[in-house]
């Protein structure tokens, strides 16, 4: 594939060689990583949107690992609920003490069941408490990242 040389990435590395006679040489490589610096800079792109989206519907994105039951906030959620991600992140158990009981109860059966293939769908609408100790409804919606439903994205 040609690519002009003024819109083209290069990934360019030299080394020294032995050559004849014991000589130096200089041997340098270049490599056309155009494609992948574009695919990278439409994924930045991509997540910008994202992070803009989510942002502006005052949304946050979360990771759950099944496993570990550990979880993971975008920063995000500090404009939604007050909270700093690094206040909620890590222990399921933090995010579960924000609900009421018979919410929390809720999300854990929704959660077992959707990692159990009894729900096709994880959706569920739950109160969280809130910095200012106010309650706000979630509407949580996730879904699976891996063939080994370790991980649930929403």
């Amino acid at each position: 594939m040609y690519v002009e040389p003024a819109n083209a990435w290069f990934d360019v590395s030299r080394t020294l060689i032995d050559w004849i006679d014991g000589q130096k040489a200089v041997l340098i490589v270049a490599r056309n990583v155009t494609a992948r610096k574009k695919a990278e800079q439409e994924l930045i792109h991509a997540n910008d949107i994202h992070n803009y989206a989510l942002i502006n519907a005052r949304g946050f994105s979360w990771e759950f690992d099944v496993s570990s039951e550990t979880i993971q906030f975008s920063s995000s959620i500090e404009e939604s609920v007050g909270y700093k991600a690094s206040e909620l992140n890590g222990s399921f158990s933090r995010y579960l003490e924000k609900l009421k009981s018979n919410d929390a109860t809720h999300v854990m059966k929704n959660l077992r069941e959707y990692a159990s293939g009894k729900i096709e769908e994880f959706a569920l609408e739950h109160s969280l408490l809130t910095s200012d100790n106010e309650r706000k409804w979630i509407l949580a919606k996730g879904k699976f990242l891996d063939d080994n439903q370790d991980m649930v994205c929403g």
